[in-house]
């Protein structure tokens, strides 16, 4: 599979002349067994049709929008949450520095990520309040007031009400679900877990930053909602600001 190019693979496939490479294995009771090194030819045997130049740009679409535009979009909201919310940006910033110090300049592993427990609070509250997913909107249960505004039963509101400390307990189900829930759960929350709090860790912890641009309008026809701006920042080494010990 390996000695055949991406562009004459996928003409052979469409004319149905390639097939799947195999290597050989160990006996196991007499018999010789065969394994695949490719997905590809499963597709075409199982549905009997070579896979569609179509199919496999819309599931590259799928992949770069899931997988890399909305953890972009979540770094960017995460920008803006902590310059709207100071005091939150500082207890991060202790938090990533004591870790910053422990490591003593070594890089940051698996475990280390599971220590920032108020980085992932953080990120939780971000995507709670950047409406990354729109399409799961707060929904009033009942008639009420808030603030002196009068809000039916059944409207779609959002609330600008930040507290983080909500996240110190136990959620009840289906109370945070910017990932999906059930079966179909994102496939990738812990990829972006894990991306959000190197970035969060990077940020806080190695540098202060001022925004560039406070117009906070949307851009226009985009898939997931991003700042028009694209939330320009400027930033200042810590290491150059902070006196040495």
């Amino acid at each position: 599979m390996m000695g055949v190019s991406w562009k004459r693979r996928e003409k052979m496939l469409v004319k149905g002349s390639w097939r799947p490479s195999a290597r050989s294995l160990p006996d196991v009771g007499g018999e010789k067994k065969l394994q695949r090194t490719s997905f590809s030819p499963c597709c075409r045997e199982t549905h009997s049709q070579p896979v569609k130049n179509s199919e496999i740009v819309d599931n590259l679409l799928t992949l770069m929008i899931a997988g890399h535009t909305t953890t972009a979009a979540a770094m960017m909201w995460s920008v803006m949450f902590l310059h709207e919310n100071r005091e939150t940006q500082n207890v991060l910033r202790e938090e990533q520095l004591s870790i910053t110090k422990m490591k003593q300049g070594a890089s940051i592993y698996h475990e280390d990520l599971n220590s920032m427990r108020y980085g992932l609070k953080v990120f939780k509250e971000t995507l709670r309040m950047s409406n990354v997913l729109l399409w799961f909107p707060r929904v009033a249960l009942e008639d009420c007031t808030i603030e002196g505004y009068d809000i039916k039963k059944g409207w779609h509101v959002n609330i600008d009400a930040t507290y983080i400390q909500r996240f110190d307990e136990m959620q009840k189900p289906y109370s945070f679900i910017p990932f999906g829930s059930g079966p179909r759960t994102c496939l990738g929350i812990n990829m972006a877990k894990v991306t959000m709090l190197v970035f969060l860790h990077r940020l806080t912890g190695g540098y202060t930053g001022t925004l560039d641009d406070s117009d906070t309008c949307l851009e226009k026809k985009a898939h997931i909602p991003r700042i028009r701006s694209g939330c320009p920042i400027t930033l200042k080494s810590l290491s150059k600001s902070m006196p040495e010990a």
